[in-house]
């Protein structure tokens, strides 16, 4: 069985501060908490999108329709 994780999101540089509460269990990539995230702010994800974790960088963007995910190491 699988563990849920629960993360606290916020929006940063706005003037109110607009958080969210995400839960996903272990066994989701990071494009899933990635989809959790924007679908959870009500995003559609037309614009570029990453997360940083443990020295790396997870980019997620749209392309004709599709859901991607890339994976790049913070210099």
């Amino acid at each position: 069985m699988a563990d849920v994780y629960k993360f606290k999101v916020k929006l940063r540089e706005l003037e109110n501060v607009i958080w969210r509460d995400i839960e996903i269990t272990s066994v989701s990539s990071v494009a899933k908490l990635g989809y959790a995230i924007l679908a959870s702010f009500e995003s559609t994800a037309s614009h570029l999108f990453n997360i940083r974790f443990a020295g790396k960088r997870y980019e997620i963007v749209f392309e004709d329709n599709v859901f991607l995910m890339s994976q790049l190491s913070i210099q």
